[in-house]
């Protein structure tokens, strides 16, 4: 490696003594201390090598961020380098050493890879990072802090020209690459009829996939220490032989669906592990061993044919047939929420396929359209690793059947898909040594019947040349004029060979020396509007096919162009600029396009512009040995590239050579060639051994090994792309419209942010920058690139940003002379059909013994139909709206997206209980009993109250109470005799210095003086009054000091005296203002808007709020009924079981992130988040709430509830997040379709006998018993449907109860049991378990329920006794 720099401007290298100094005692990578009169200033740029240039470490280029002027050196100066430079193996400086520094002008590099770990950052997060890291230098593995967070961020690889660097400078200019060890990974096995048959090597296909390829994916994630989420998902699609669907049972018919061939199918996934992280992975490989056996008789129902002999036989599809593009529409339904249920600790998403195919498949034109535009759009990675042996075509290759057409298209979708082949280690060993390599699946040889009765049924329409005697005369053109006969559908006519020979000429272009125009007929010269070549500037000596234009990605015209009259008639009667040789599909002219350019920036460029992608070799020799275990096994190997002596020879000690070499980087002699060739045109005219498959011609001598880098550390969609179409797309292909934007708020300095704001919006969504290609940068200075300004006289003062996703493009234009934004929409005239596939699949979940029936839904989305202009205001004016009642944050309000994180708050009272469950396990190795969980006591309800208030005042509205000087002192006997009539005399007694409120300290929030809470003040009043005996009363002491307007709410619109954390304030502190009349006002709403209040639902030392013993749900309802808030959430439902079920509980606030005076100064913008929470708080309960966000960023957040969860530890707390859905049931369309619940029946013989209306009830007694409380407070009584959600008190799972009413997928009484997926390790503690716990948890409920040892019988009996008292 080396570095980059220009030889311009460069000072004489200097000899500087090396000092090293810790990141504690500085931060900063150099500090030099200079003698007077040197030419270094601060900011310099210096190169620094070792004294002797040691060849085997690179160069380092470092910007002086700090000169030590207070030491003066008289001798050698010295140089401090931070030691984690000093520490890198690339640099290798050691200390008190002699290095030479000098001053340079780098050359900035082309692009720079950063690897995130344990971090997330939204796409426009990133942009600011890179506009962070301009005009900086950097260097392998450096640490990148940002905004005062701690990430786990570092540069993994700097590339320049095609060349990999050890450091290097970055301008604005320079590509910024994100890539994720620890993103959400979808591997779905695909187990088609080939995993039970072996390869031509003798591996086993499921063997291979799971033994070799996972085991080595497995190992290298633990190399490179990553640790993925991972989702492993064994598939498959079963055929019957059925004509009609009368032929199936009635139970089943309901499920099966038809193919384009009139086949009935059924498709099966069974999920191995869900959303699992784990360091050791063994388990789960024997894990899938275990499920391979009996997988092909559950999916073929060979057990349920046994006891029905009705249902049809069913076979097992091919990998071809299989359901390959369902999986991935499976995937992206969950990649397409990525903005929901968002984890602060996991970037990126990548869908992986193992298919023992090679990477054929037959699919449905609409579901192949739907499958592209998705992929692209969501900017999610697809990979598709192959067992089979890699064929002589170009894959991946779509045989697409259109409607309407019995032919199949062939289709290659390259831009969406990365594919990839995996070589087995007895591959390997076989193929070093082997004299031929099959390139295609060997058919098996066939018996003796076989043959004959292929024999018998196909006619023969020649005779074999074998049965011919030797002395007969045979005429082979007779013979040979039969064969082509049957197999050619196409005429050749009466000129025999001659006319073939004439149709197969190419279309020969003309010669630029010669200057004679082509000749041409009438009927060419009519197409030539159709021709992509142009014909006239075509030397003659290149023979070129002639390939049509295309509208749709991928698919391209067959292999050449006969004499003009046949032009025409292929098209009509062939459709041929719809079609594309796999064999040869270099002939096709290959559109740039805005979904081909999408991913282009991710990968580094050579030297003549084309993309990398090095597991793309091309060698001379089929049988070369590209090791899938050696291609690219470091994340820094070097590409290096070795020149042309003379053909390689192919004996053992040059293949052991070869494949040796692949531990270190790609080293690969390439065959020789002759100009002008084949092999010319496929090299490029490059010596290097790297070969871009999508933009680069294609050559069946191309050996594709496995992307380990993108398996390992997958990229995230880049921010910038370079396509944007001409002017004479745009006017021809494309609608513009226009808008304005204009602040509400008074000041014009902020615009700036705002336009800035706008484009870091459309970012996070997905848009790309656009950024000018290296012709274009030519022409223009490099800052202009994704910046344009105007070239008017106030050019200086105009921005310009255009962006792009699909098919839109969108430019921003902020004018600062006139405070103006403009935005210019620009997107198709013509719409894409959208098309709503319903999807019927059978699903069966980790820990559950039987497949369910489940339905999703596929359907893209439209960029154009997103109403950008709502989402722009919303931006520019932080969160104002016209109308006050719309729900912004709102799952279903199409006109606004935004990312969401719910969370819930639960209390820590049975960490005895846990412990005692997991030392029964690790110590005696069996089942306990775990209906062992008490709820929280009544005597900790004052407790948990007072730090539920405190959690709401210090963390969420970010105030303090300052108590008064002598409350401790304050006893029994020194009550107040105070008269409950006497108002005024109770106020002045609650503003006493010594023993009055302690009050709110809300000056900084512009709260007026003597601000209290209400929960206070009833506490107060109990304390101090000695004629307030219980809650009731102190309550209607407070109530009559509102209504006589001695005290007043902050928002002067509550008339009701609630208690629980609201603010009120004394209004005789305040004689200079009057009470406001009571009405919704403006005020009111954003009172409410800005500040977050919750009434308590219990009370401390008061019976009457104690939850019924009879009422096993929880606490009832209050008798101080809740009141109307000011503003009330519009929520609707999404789901039949989700947050939105209560919505009329909810309320809404804006709450600013807590953000440090260093990230404050850096971030530059105001950032700001929904935090929408439940109005009832109660200890036996959770409590709920959502962190909804569009501007903000999310370390920042993450930060902040790390914050909360250290400080609530300590108040008996456990804060942990839930999804938006806990239990996805199958029959919901919108749900996940990767996740499913565990569905526990409960003995039906034991609950005959109990009535329905109290069935509920004896059904949350036995949850009850095994620690589940209901994630909200039921205060509208049973029946409300959140009365069925409960939530374990560890929170690492859910129950719902269901009744034997209910509708599919599940039948009878029993629970719905799910898992908490996004409760990872980090937040689990002492009162939470592991998954060892969580696993005993559910095989002793499952116990309890089916009445082992008549557990269940027991319940009944105490529960009946009870609850007839």
């Amino acid at each position: 490696m080396r570095s980059n720099m220009s030889s311009l401007k460069e000072s004489t290298p200097k000899l500087f003594c090396l000092r090293v100094h810790q990141a504690t005692q500085n931060e900063q990578d150099i500090q030099v201390s200079l003698q007077t009169g040197s030419e270094l200033r601060q900011g310099d740029i210096v190169e620094i090598y070792k004294e002797d240039d040691d060849k085997s470490c690179s160069h380092i280029i470092l910007r002086i961020s700090s000169v030590d002027e207070t030491v003066k050196t008289k001798g050698t100066e010295t140089v401090s380098i931070i030691d984690s430079i000093c520490n890198n193996s690339h640099f290798n400086f050691k200390t008190f050493n002699h290095v030479y520094l000098k001053k340079v002008i780098p050359e900035p590099v082309d692009l720079v890879v950063v690897t995130c770990k344990d971090t997330y950052l939204s796409r426009g997060d990133m942009w600011r990072m890179k506009k962070h890291l301009e005009d900086q230098c950097v260097y392998i593995d450096k640490r990148i802090s940002f905004l005062d967070i701690k990430m786990q961020l570092s540069v993994s690889e700097i590339w320049c020209k095609g060349e990999s660097l050890a450091s290097g400078y970055i301008s604005n200019s320079t590509r910024v690459c994100f890539r994720s060890s620890t993103s959400v990974l979808h591997i779905f096995l695909q187990m088609s009829a080939e995993m039970w048959e072996y390869d031509s090597y003798g591996d086993l296909y499921f063997e291979k996939a799971v033994s070799g390829f996972l085991a080595d994916l497995f190992a290298k994630w633990k190399t490179e220490e990553s640790a993925h989420d991972v989702t492993i998902v064994m598939f498959s699609r079963t055929f019957y032989e059925a004509k009609t669907l009368a032929d199936f049972p009635q139970a089943m018919r309901a499920d099966i669906q038809m193919d384009s061939d009139n086949r009935f199918y059924e498709d099966f996934y069974r999920v191995v592990i869900k959303n699992e992280r784990y360091e050791d992975w063994k388990s789960t490989l024997v894990r899938m061993k275990q499920l391979f056996i009996n997988y092909e008789d559950k999916v073929l129902r060979v057990k349920e044919r046994a006891q029905d002999p009705s249902i049809p036989k069913a076979y097992n599809s091919s990998a071809a047939q299989g359901n390959y593009l369902e999986v991935i529409n499976m995937s992206l339904n969950v990649f397409e929420k990525y903005f929901l249920d968002r984890n602060f600790d996991r970037l990126g998403k990548t869908a992986v396929v193992i298919t023992p195919g090679p990477g054929v498949f037959e699919v449905d034109q609409d579901l192949m359209s739907i499958t592209k535009h998705r992929t692209i759009d969501s900017g999610s990675a697809a990979d598709l690793i192959c067992m089979g042996e890699q064929p002589l075509h170009t894959v991946p290759w779509f045989k697409v059947k259109e409607a309407g057409r019995r032919t199949e298209v062939p289709k290659i979708p390259k831009s969406w898909i990365n594919h990839s082949f995996y070589t087995s280690r007895n591959q390997m060993r076989i193929t070093s040594t082997a004299q031929f390599v099959p390139r295609i699946k060997v058919a098996s040889k066939k018996t003796a019947d076989e043959v004959l009765s292929d024999s018998l049924e196909r006619p023969r329409v020649f005779p074999d040349i074998s049965e011919i005697e030797s002395n007969e005369e045979i005429d082979y053109d007779a013979y040979d004029s039969n064969v082509f006969k049957s197999t050619s559908k196409r005429s050749r006519g009466a000129g025999g060979m001659n006319t073939l020979r004439k149709n197969r000429q190419k279309v020969r272009l003309p010669s630029e020396e010669s200057g004679k125009p082509a000749e041409t007929t009438d009927k060419i010269k009519r197409t030539t509007s159709m021709i992509t070549t142009k014909i006239e500037n075509m030397p003659e000596k290149e023979t070129k096919e002639v390939s049509f234009s295309q509208e749709e990605e991928g698919s391209f015209n067959a292999s050449s162009v006969d004499k003009g009259e046949n032009v025409m008639s292929n098209m009509q009667q062939h459709k041929l600029d719809k079609q594309v040789d796999p064999f040869n599909p270099n002939s096709v002219n290959k559109q740039k396009t805005a979904n081909r350019r999408r991913w282009v920036h991710a990968f580094p460029i050579d030297k003549n512009g084309q993309e990398i992608q090095p597991h793309h070799i091309y060698v001379d020799d089929p049988r070369l040995p590209v090791s899938s275990h050696k291609l690219l096994t470091s994340s820094r190997a070097k590409i290096k590239y070795r020149p042309l002596s003379s053909t390689p020879s192919l004996d053992r000690a040059g293949l052991s050579e070869i494949s040796s070499s692949l531990d270190e980087g790609i080293i690969v002699n390439l065959p020789s060639y002759r100009p002008g060739s084949v092999q010319d045109s496929n090299m490029r005219e490059s010596s290097n051994a790297i070969v871009d498959t999508e933009s680069g011609d294609f050559s069946p001598m191309t050996k594709t090994g496995v992307d380990w880098r993108s398996l390992t550390t997958p990229a995230l969609l880049p921010i910038t792309t370079d396509y944007y179409p001409d002017e004479q797309q745009l006017e021809r292909d494309y609608q513009v419209q226009n808008y304005m934007l204009d602040p509400l708020l008074d000041s014009p300095t902020n615009y700036a942010e705002f336009f800035t704001e706008l484009v870091s919006i459309r970012l996070a969504l997905g848009f790309q920058l656009i950024q000018a290609a290296n012709s274009e940068q030519k022409k223009e200075p490099a800052d202009l690139s994704s910046i344009k300004r105007a070239s008017n006289k106030n050019a200086s003062s105009r921005k310009v940003y255009r962006l792009s996703v699909g098919k839109i493009f969108h430019e921003l234009s902020f004018s600062a002379a006139d405070c103006s934004i403009t935005v210019k929409v620009q997107q198709p005239k013509k719409t894409v059909r959208v098309r709503q596939i319903e999807y019927k699949y059978q699903f069966m979940s980790p820990d559950c013994n039987d497949y369910n029936d489940s339905v999703t839904k596929f359907v893209s989305e439209q960029p154009e139909c997103y109403k950008w202009n709502i989402l722009d205001n919303y931006v520019i004016n932080r969160g104002s709206k016209d109308d006050e009642n719309q729900d912004t944050f709102n799952i279903n309000n199409e006109s606004m997206k935004y990312w969401c994180s719910r969370f819930c708050l639960l209390p820590m009272n049975n960490n005895a209980k846990v412990k005692k469950i997991r030392e029964i396990v690790n110590n005696q190795g069996c089942l306990p009993i775990c209906d062992i969980f008490n709820p929280v006591e009544a005597k900790d309800y004052g407790r948990h109250n007072d730090g539920f208030v405190r959690f709401l005042l210090e963390m969420i509205n970010c105030v303090k109470r300052v108590l008064p000087g002598s409350s401790a002192q304050f006893t029994e006997d020194q009550r107040f005799d105070l008269p409950v009539g006497d108002s005024r005399r109770m106020v002045e007694l609650m503003k006493d210095s010594n023993f009055g409120l302690p009050f709110v300290d809300g000056k900084a929030a512009g709260l007026p003086p003597c601000t209290f809470v209400s929960y206070d003040a009833m506490l107060w009043i109990r304390k101090h009054c000695k004629h307030v005996h219980d809650n009731r009363e102190a309550l209607q002491v407070l109530q009559k000091l509102l209504d006589e307007k001695l005290i007043e709410h902050i928002s002067h619109g509550q008339r009701n005296f609630l208690c629980g954390v609201y603010l009120f304030y004394i209004t005789s502190m305040n004689p200079d203002s009057s009470p406001q009349p009571v009405t919704d006002s403006a005020d009111a709403f954003y009172f409410d808007k800005e500040w977050v209040e919750v009434t308590l639902a219990v009370l401390p030392n008061d019976c009457m709020f104690y939850p019924s013993t009879s009422n096993a749900l929880g606490p009832q309802r209050r008798t101080v009924s809740p009141q109307k808030h000011s503003r009330q959430s519009s929520y609707t439902p999404n789901t039949a079981h989700s947050l939105s079920e209560v919505s009329s509980g909810y309320k809404s606030s804006d709450i600013d992130a807590h953000m440090s005076r260093l990230a404050k100064e850096a971030l530059r913008r105001v950032e700001w988040t929904s935090f929408k929470y439940h109005s009832f708080y109660h200890p036996c309960s959770g409590f709920d709430f959502q962190l909804n966000w569009i501007v903000a960023t999310g370390g920042l957040l993450y930060k902040m509830i790390n914050s909360w969860k250290r400080k609530l530890t300590n108040s008996g707390f456990h804060l942990l997040p839930i999804p938006i859905d806990p239990f996805a049931l199958p029959t919901e369309k919108n749900s996940d379709p990767l996740r499913g619940p565990i569905f526990v029946p409960l003995d039906p013989v034991v609950i005959s006998s109990i009535s329905d209306e109290v069935l509920v009830d004896f059904m949350a007694s036995i949850i009850k018993r095994f620690g589940f409380i209901p994630i909200v407070y039921n205060y509208k009584g049973t029946s409300d449907p959140a009365s069925t959600q409960f939530i374990h008190s560890t929170g690492g799972f859910f129950v719902l109860i269901r009744k034997k009413n209910d509708s599919k997928p599940f039948s009878g009484t029993g629970f719905i049991w799910s898992w908490n997926f996004m409760m990872t390790k980090q937040w689990w503690g002492q009162s939470s378990g592991d998954e060892m716990f969580q696993d005993t948890m559910l095989a002793d409920f499952r116990r309890f329920a089916s009445n082992h040892d008549d557990r269940l019988d027991k319940h009944k009996l105490e529960w009946t006794a009870l609850t007839a008292k």
